[in-house]
């Protein structure tokens, strides 16, 4: 992961989040998921991928998904992956 980190040209954000993610290190899977967030990656939406399902109860992911002001479909489905619905809009 380390190397990826460095790599040239840079890999993205979101990839290295999922690797964490893989590894099941919240610190860094939330911290690359924030760099994705700031960064407007494309692929940050990918949140909704079950390897993150270990983090969606952590603060820090519920505001970050607030921040990509995704459709309400997007928060329904979140719900039902279990984040608290009171976190989500």
């Amino acid at each position: 992961m380390q190397e990826l980190a460095s790599a040239t040209p840079p890999v993205e954000s979101v990839f290295m989040a999922s690797g964490y993610a893989a590894l099941g290190d919240r610190e860094r899977t939330i911290s690359w998921l924030t760099r994705s967030v700031e960064s407007r990656e494309t692929r940050a939406a990918g949140v909704i991928d079950e390897a993150y399902d270990f983090v969606r109860a952590d603060p820090r992911f519920e505001t970050l998904v607030r921040r990509m002001k995704m459709p309400p479909s997007y928060y329904e489905f979140l719900r039902s992956k279990g984040a608290p619905a009171s976190s989500l809009p």
